[in-house]
């Protein structure tokens, strides 16, 4: 006996029914504008509450939210100017990104 290929495919539209939301979604970027000047949307799939840190470079959780929806604006104008990670934790998945503020 012989096995001459294997393949496996992952859909990019495919829903993960343990967790209950579209990977594809989370795996896109999450907020907008990037670079901002203070203001940002965070948009993510419906359904389940979003926990949000955002982090200064030392490493300093400077901000937290919670929402329950899947979009929110956050005003970070006084902040000062400089590079931080916006961190989300959604269905028991964490997501970190770059967040540059002007």
């Amino acid at each position: 006996m012989e096995i001459d290929y294997v393949r496996v495919y992952q859909y990019p539209n495919a829903v993960d029914d343990a967790k209950g939301y579209n990977n594809q979604d989370f795996e896109q970027p999450f907020f907008s504008p990037n670079p901002t000047n203070g203001k940002i949307l965070i948009k993510l799939p419906a359904g389940n509450p979003v926990r949000g840190d955002i982090y200064n470079l030392m490493g300093a959780n400077v901000y937290q939210f919670q929402s329950h929806n899947n979009a929110m604006d956050l005003d970070l104008s006084s902040f000062p100017k400089g590079l931080y990670l916006l961190s989300v934790t959604y269905a028991g998945v964490s997501k970190t990104q770059k967040l540059v503020l002007n």
